[in-house]
């Protein structure tokens, strides 16, 4: 663990960084614009351009939506699991959510309860809990979601792999198998009826 004194010596080289950074977002704008105009101007396809330039051309197609104020330029390079997500979201969205953290549902002792977690914090689950096809869920569409979630009692397991339930509470498989996670908490819930 470092010590504080030697974060506060680092504290030059941490701005310098930080203005780096900012620095390179700023070309990844100029460069957009500069893409878009050459689009749109030249008359080039982003496949000629991208001959040309030796890029790739997944690379000039995310330029552009820069270029064209359709994608904040912080979520190039984002790998967080949210970072697709915002992607189709409008720009506007985007920087919210960048700056905002998201209300996410959870459920506590059987009720539901709020977290605020920032974006880039979201793990798999929550993407998928949070994010529609293209908007971000309020909470009752979230309490739906997770509602639709839940296996279903009466609801039987299909499957092609003989099993048996036991008096015990366990599950014998009478074969390898494979079988998706709805699937396994369907049978689940049937040991618990």
């Amino acid at each position: 663990m470092k010590t504080q004194m030697t974060i506060q010596q680092a504290q030059g080289r941490i701005a310098e960084l930080q203005q780096a950074i900012f620095t390179g977002v700023e070309a990844w704008k100029k460069a957009g614009q500069l893409l878009v105009e050459i689009i749109e101007n030249d008359g080039l396809a982003l496949a000629d351009i991208a001959e040309q330039a030796d890029l790739p051309i997944d690379v000039l197609s995310q330029l552009e939506k820069i270029g064209r104020n359709q994608l904040v330029p912080q979520l190039l390079l984002a790998e967080y699991p949210a970072a697709r997500k915002l992607e189709r979201l409008p720009m506007s969205e985007q920087e919210r959510l960048m700056l905002e953290p998201l209300e996410v549902m959870v459920m506590k002792d059987g009720q539901p309860d709020t977290l605020l977690v920032p974006v880039r914090h979201l793990t798999g689950a929550q993407v998928r809990q949070v994010f529609a096809s293209n908007h971000v869920r309020g909470l009752s569409e979230q309490r739906q979601w997770i509602e639709s979630q839940r296996p279903q009692a009466g609801e039987p397991v299909k499957m092609s792999v003989p099993y048996t339930l036991t008096r015990k509470g366990s599950v014998i498989f009478n074969q390898g198998c494979e079988m998706t996670a709805k699937e396994l908490l369907r049978i689940a819930a049937q040991l618990q009826d």
